[in-house]
């Protein structure tokens, strides 16, 4: 399959899980798990990732985690580290290139919803 095939593919797989996850996310009362911020970090790290040439693959190194005021009261120190080090696992399976150290941080937003996560 071509290159450009595969990447059309890709941002449809994107916005598919993205809008399931988001009616899953109005209509559910759950807690917001690691996991997910850590799926919402590696599809934002997968999207910036950017190729200058054929030997690297540049994707940036922090990471705004937005989330709401409930969500972000639960969001420990150490599940940061572990989110973290799950991220930086990912990175270097995909081959993927840092410009610096990884830094995630934590922003609670009134606007964002219960169980709803924004990275940029």
């Amino acid at each position: 399959m071509e290159a450009g095939h595969v990447g059309f593919l890709e941002k449809v797989e994107e916005r598919i899980e993205s809008s399931v996850s988001s009616i899953f996310t109005k209509f559910s009362k759950a807690e917001l798990q690691p996991v997910e911020i850590t799926q919402a970090v590696r599809t934002a790290m997968d999207q910036a990732a950017n190729s200058p040439d054929q030997e690297r693959v540049l994707v940036p190194n922090k990471y705004l985690i937005v989330v709401s005021n409930h969500d972000a009261q639960r969001i420990s120190n150490a599940m940061l580290q572990a989110i973290k080090t799950e991220i930086a696992r990912h990175a270097a399976r995909q081959n993927y290139r840092l410009a610096a150290d990884l830094d995630l941080s934590v922003r609670a937003d009134k606007k964002v919803l219960r169980g709803q996560i924004k990275v940029g």
